[in-house]
């Protein structure tokens, strides 16, 4: 049966008015909040005693992150001595610092440095809307005894819960691998900001893909000028930001080979497919 053959007129706009009226308040009504800005990282190394390799690791530290400064500090007691390097990356760089700090951690260790990362997120308290926290949202969900089933309902949930609503979640696991792909569409015209979603799934306390993962941050983009595909990849301590301009007037094929050129130039091996314009990224195995 149509749509328009399924309700009368009248509760047809009665539903309309609520709608407009919620959406008013969504957007007016002022709100205290916290959002992630950034990311603290501290990487120290014991036994370390080399001023030279020292500054060899910040710099190396420094190139990974792409931060503008690391800072070194040292303790030092009766048992051991350590050098922390420090560094601050903001959000707005869409660089996985945890990811990165821990894969090079990890590449220290097997080069025979004892090194160990932390990452922490820097948070700023400000007021504003519900829509624009909902737009700027950081997801938790601890992964320890659930099911796929019940952990893409607990996303969900915290995604309406925020006013995101339009969104799949999808969950599926092979083996030792968990793919998880989160989708949210937006096609109000009138809205021009671009908003950051963040997931961070743990288990036992612990980001789940703490040393390394792979993820892809898709936006596509309808601009006065066409569409503009814009791509975050992050594959351990290596990025890409993909973009894709005017891709409403590029084959499936050709928008494949400028993903592929791209995430090729940034050292990730990764395979790309595009089907109707819906591309799909995928980490080799």
């Amino acid at each position: 049966m149509p749509i328009a053959e399924s309700f009368n007129r009248r509760p047809w706009f009665v539903t309309v008015s609520v709608v407009v009226l919620a959406a008013f308040a969504l957007l007016v009504v002022p709100i205290s909040y916290e959002r992630t800005v950034g990311h603290d990282v501290a990487l120290t190394l014991t036994g370390l005693n080399d001023d030279a390799q020292t500054g060899d690791i910040a710099r190396e530290l420094k190139s990974v992150l792409g931060a503008e400064h690391v800072v070194v500090r040292s303790t030092a007691d009766a048992a051991s001595s350590a050098i922390t390097l420090e560094a601050y990356v903001p959000s707005h760089s869409g660089v996985n610092a945890e990811a990165r700090a821990q894969a090079l951690a990890k590449e220290l260790g097997a080069r025979g440095f004892a090194a160990h990362a932390v990452t922490t997120p820097r948070r700023e308290h400000v007021s504003g809307s519900v829509y624009a926290y909902a737009k700027d949202l950081v997801i938790r969900v601890d992964t320890d005894g659930k099911s796929a089933d019940q952990i893409e309902a607990e996303i969900r949930q915290r995604l309406a819960e925020a006013g995101l609503t339009n969104t799949t979640v999808s969950i599926t696991d092979s083996g030792k691998h968990r793919k998880v792909m989160v989708k949210a569409e937006n096609h109000d015209p009138s809205d021009a900001g671009q908003g950051n979603v963040e997931l961070q799934l743990t288990k036992d306390g612990h980001p789940l893909f703490e040393g390394g993962g792979f993820s892809v941050n898709m936006k596509k983009l309808k601009r006065t000028d066409g569409l503009s595909l814009e791509i975050l990849v992050n594959d351990g301590a290596k990025s890409a930001n993909v973009l894709v301009p005017h891709a409403d007037t590029m084959t499936d094929a050709a928008i494949q080979t400028s993903v592929e050129l791209q995430l090729k130039a940034a050292g990730i091996d990764a395979a790309v497919k595009v089907a109707g314009g819906e591309v799909e990224i995928e980490k080799q195995q």
